[in-house]
């Protein structure tokens, strides 16, 4: 059951479907809503479309930084020569962390947020071998 769960949770926790999901949110949203939009903003209406298309936009929000991340980091790999790997990587916050494909360093998107803690905090920097 517990394995059943957590593709259930992978599943709807990935970028791509977060981002289909809030994608036909918008859609149903303004053809919901494109009739009435400019009679609904004259009086002051909220309706359900609004929040829908609220709902919708927020979903696809989410999904942006999965997506960034995923295009630096195969940008990254294609820059050092070593080609894009298909990995079965979980792009869900809560699922296991992806398989470090790059040896000792961390990805450039965590050594640049840990780069920029270090100057914010004026801590000295010690790097271990």
């Amino acid at each position: 059951m517990r394995a059943v769960l957590d593709r259930v949770r992978r599943f709807t926790n990935h970028p791509a479907t977060r981002l289909a999901t809030g994608l036909i949110l918008v859609v149903c949203s303004i053809a919901e809503g494109y009739d009435t939009f400019f009679d609904d903003v004259r009086h002051g209406r909220l309706r359900a479309h609004h929040g829908l298309l609220i709902f919708g936009l927020m979903n696809m929000l989410r999904s942006m930084p999965d997506f960034v991340e995923g295009l630096e980091s195969a940008t990254e790999a294609l820059a050092a020569g070593e080609g894009l790997e298909v990995a079965e990587e979980d792009f869900s916050r809560g699922g296991p962390s992806p398989p470090d494909r790059h040896g000792d360093r961390p990805p450039a998107s965590i050594a640049r947020a840990a780069e920029g803690c270090r100057v914010a905090d004026g801590a000295e920097h010690h790097e271990t071998p």
